[in-house]
């Protein structure tokens, strides 16, 4: 072998050997990087999903939220013993029983893990706080509720259930009552008879045979109210209501004097029964020794939509803070009142389809009855 041809060959094989440390080193770089590459990807991983899960957890408590404001849901948050709210829905709820402040005061009873209710009797408002305990971690959230129609809904079964009582009671009065009252009318017309030649002996016969049906028609007026009789609708001269209210209430004794004033030929479209057992009662209660009045005004006059007839007095008016609850049953500002006068106007009106307002200061009270023509 020529000494070109060794060298030749020698080079080639130096060649070849740094090819083949090259070709060593790069893949041992690579499975070096390969190594190490799986544990930064699972970083990165572990850190895209734990940020994925911290927007999900952000967005959800966004979302809560929002439909708890929707709902009118007040949340509030108790942790550390400091009540904070958790959203706009909260404050509004608490704003009418002494703000915040009321939670805080009652941390000690919702901690026993039960719900309180919270009651405005004089704005008919209730809310419900209910504690929402994480296990191991204490009391930590509070739900607040408005439940202020159950509230109400409440107060009228429990009216409903009186008057339902109450309404048995009265047929049974009732009941009781006509037979001996139709047996006084009798007898008295028949005396009033056999007397007719003592003037005075007969007029007061016939003034008692007419109390009692006076008496009479009061007490089916009161027993139709509660069997819920529809109104018979007949026209009639307003007029003749009032001449036969007056005789009706000339024969009560009152320290007040009595005026009825009404615009001539006026009629009325209503139940003749029902309309003067409305306007006796109203006169009635401004009658009354406790409403301090000397005279009382029974209007009538023909407007532009209708009829209306107001009872007006001259008494020391109805507090401003009674108004709400003055047509509500068993609510009476007389100390031995029973409170159903005004709530029965108040039907009766509903049921003969006229409105029953209240006006009332310091110079008197005013209840206007309207009726509007169809």
């Amino acid at each position: 072998m020529d000494i070109n041809a060794f060298y030749t060959i020698s080079v080639l094989l130096f060649a070849w050997g740094l090819t083949c440390i090259a070709l060593l080193r790069c893949c041992l770089k690579r499975r070096k990087r390969n190594f190490e590459s799986p544990a930064l990807e699972g970083q990165d991983i572990i850190y895209h999903l734990l940020s994925e899960k911290q927007n999900e957890a952000r967005k959800s408590r966004e979302a809560v939220r929002a439909v708890a404001d929707a709902l009118q849901i007040g949340l509030l948050s108790l942790k550390d013993g400091k009540p904070r709210p958790l959203n706009n829905a909260a404050l509004p709820l608490l704003k009418e029983f002494g703000g915040i402040g009321v939670v805080n005061r009652l941390q000690r009873r919702l901690r026993d893990g039960k719900a309180l209710v919270l009651k405005n009797e004089e704005i008919e408002q209730a809310i419900q706080c209910t504690p929402v305990k994480h296990l191991n971690q204490g009391l930590d959230l509070v739900v607040i509720q408005d439940i202020t129609e159950s509230f109400r809904a409440a107060k009228r079964l429990k009216q409903q259930e009186r008057l339902a009582l109450l309404g048995k009671l009265t047929a049974q009065m009732a009941h009781q009552i006509k037979t001996p009252l139709a047996i006084l009318a009798g007898q008295a017309q028949m005396l009033a008879k056999k007397l007719g030649n003592s003037h005075e002996l007969h007029s007061k016969a016939l003034s008692i045979y007419e109390e009692a049906q006076g008496l009479a028609e009061q007490i089916n007026g009161i027993t139709a109210f509660y069997k819920a009789r529809k109104p018979k609708i007949e026209e009639f001269p307003i007029e003749k209501l009032f001449d036969d209210l007056k005789g009706t209430l000339d024969k009560q004794k009152a320290d007040c004097a009595l005026k009825f004033r009404a615009d001539r030929h006026i009629t009325l479209l209503s139940d003749y029964i029902m309309v003067k057992s409305l306007l006796f009662l109203l006169v009635q209660n401004a009658m009354a020794p406790e409403t301090g009045a000397t005279i009382v005004e029974i209007l009538a006059e023909k407007t532009g939509n209708g009829i209306k007839i107001a009872v007006k007095d001259n008494g020391k008016g109805i507090p401003d803070s009674s108004h709400k609850e003055i047509f509500e049953p068993f609510f009476s500002t007389k100390e031995d009142g029973l409170g159903l006068g005004l709530f029965l106007a108040s039907e009766l009106a509903h049921k003969l389809g006229a409105s029953l307002r209240l006006e009332s200061n310091q110079e008197g009270t005013c209840f206007t009855l309207t009726f509007e023509e169809v």
